[in-house]
């Protein structure tokens, strides 16, 4: 049990390093399709003009996607950093 706590006290403090999860390709899909059926709804809704507005508001949508996907990747600072300080506390 002590090896166990030794080594989340470890894993807490930052001695040894746990690397952040990336977003994968499959994670992005669901922005892709958001994208595809928004500007092919808006074209359809304005056939032969208002396609720059069309393109705009579509890559704006899977810009703001694609953001949600890698802010839900970023790790918690503020945690980890308070767990930091509790790791720190308990081995002095």
């Amino acid at each position: 049990m002590k090896t166990v706590s030794r080594f989340a006290g470890l894993v807490l403090a930052g001695q040894i390093s746990l690397a952040a999860a990336s977003p994968t390709a499959s994670e992005f899909l669901p922005c892709h399709r958001l994208a595809t059926t928004l500007l092919a709804q808006c074209l359809d809704a304005t056939p032969g003009s208002g396609h720059e507005l069309c393109w705009d508001s579509a890559r704006r949508k899977h810009d703001a996607c694609y953001e949600e996907v890698r802010a839900s990747h970023v790790p918690d600072r503020k945690r980890i950093e308070a767990a930091k300080k509790v790791a720190e506390k308990n081995r002095n």
